[in-house]
């Protein structure tokens, strides 16, 4: 038993080191430090939960080896002015800043957002979307990130994430059946 502990300490301890030497993928480029500030949120009370669950989004999203996420859930930066809120996630260490509002209104969901270079000083990525139902916001996001992960981490890489809503047949009222096996003409 002792000797399996210490061939596994000995697996772990040289995969440690072989991590720590050998460059992999977005590690050797650099490391990137992306400050998500909360979106601002406009709706009724009932979709207040938006606020920290688009910061949720953002955050998965856009982790990835060798980027460092950070969330202003203080709101220190929020509100600033652009170039003020640029001076300040730079004394913070953020390369990038992420930043942008949704408005739910009636039956109209509207996601604007914005990724900030630091050093730049100027938007890299800008994001404007509509849509039809609260559902659509996720998709909105995932549009978001991946035009920045896209245009800015993998240049030429950008895919449309599909709305949640899916087409519906022309025959909904069709055998399964039919659906499902492919027809083949008679003979």
């Amino acid at each position: 038993m002792k000797t399996l502990q210490k061939f596994l300490i000995r697996i772990v301890l040289l995969t440690g080191a072989w991590l720590a030497i050998v460059p992999h993928g977005s590690l050797a480029q650099g490391t990137s430090t992306i400050l998500i500030l909360p979106f601002d949120v406009r709706t009724d009370a009932k979709y207040a939960f938006l606020q920290s669950a688009v910061a949720d989004m953002l955050f998965t999203r856009l982790s990835a080896p060798g980027r460092t996420i950070i969330v202003d859930e203080n709101k220190e930066i929020s509100g600033m002015p652009q170039a003020k809120a640029i001076q300040v996630a730079r004394q913070k260490g953020a390369d990038y800043i992420v930043t942008g509002s949704i408005i739910l209104q009636d039956d109209t969901i509207s996601t604007d957002a914005e990724f900030i270079g630091t050093a730049e000083q100027r938007a890299l990525v800008t994001f404007t979307q509509q849509g039809r139902q609260p559902g659509d916001i996720i998709t909105q996001i995932d549009n978001f990130t991946a035009k920045v992960n896209a245009d800015i981490f993998n240049p030429g890489t950008f895919i449309e994430a599909q709305s949640a809503q899916s087409e519906v047949p022309d025959d909904i009222y069709q055998h399964p059946e039919k659906l499902v096996i492919p027809q083949t003409p008679p003979k």
